[in-house]
């Protein structure tokens, strides 16, 4: 199997999570599946959180 861990913005609380893991046959295609680019932060940054849902995801989700 293939494996992926994390959710999107469109997951729900519990499947959005880094923690949460799934899979799959190796030769499926999943058109939302992708990767997540990352960088470190330093000093006050790292102890910032995102409070809300940007608005164009927000309208977004309650289409679909």
């Amino acid at each position: 199997q293939k494996a992926f861990r994390g959710g999107g913005w469109m997951d729900s609380t519990t499947t959005m999570r880094v923690a949460m893991r799934n899979g799959t046959d190796p030769n499926t295609k999943i058109n939302w599946l992708g990767f997540r680019c990352a960088k470190s932060v330093s000093g006050d940054q790292s102890s910032s959180t995102i409070s809300r849902m940007p608005d164009e995801l927000s309208t977004f989700q309650a289409k679909h």
